[in-house]
């Protein structure tokens, strides 16, 4: 999938979903905005974010990494001047 933002903020709530096997990318492309991405507190989720002048921060409760699960979100991409949060 694909999230841009700009001059905004968008918030997506994935909790109740679910992701295929293997590897999903989110690529992210945030400007003088803000984001934020709700995921469910099992999934495994690594972060690929460049930012300049902001960030894109991990504020999940429960990090902890579950091997057995297959099942990985990539969130890649780019912050500039603005922000994001991945929360559970």
């Amino acid at each position: 999938g694909q999230v841009k933002s700009a001059f905004g903020e968008t918030i997506f709530d994935l909790r109740k979903t679910n992701l295929k096997e293997g590897n999903t990318v989110l690529e992210i492309d945030i400007a003088f905005g803000s984001a934020t991405i709700y995921v469910p507190a099992d999934w495994n989720v690594q972060l690929n974010v460049s930012a300049v002048f902001g960030g894109f921060v991990d504020k999940r409760v429960d990090k902890s990494y579950n091997p057995e699960n297959t099942k990985v979100l990539t969130i890649s991409g780019n912050c500039v001047f603005g922000g994001g949060e991945l929360r559970n």
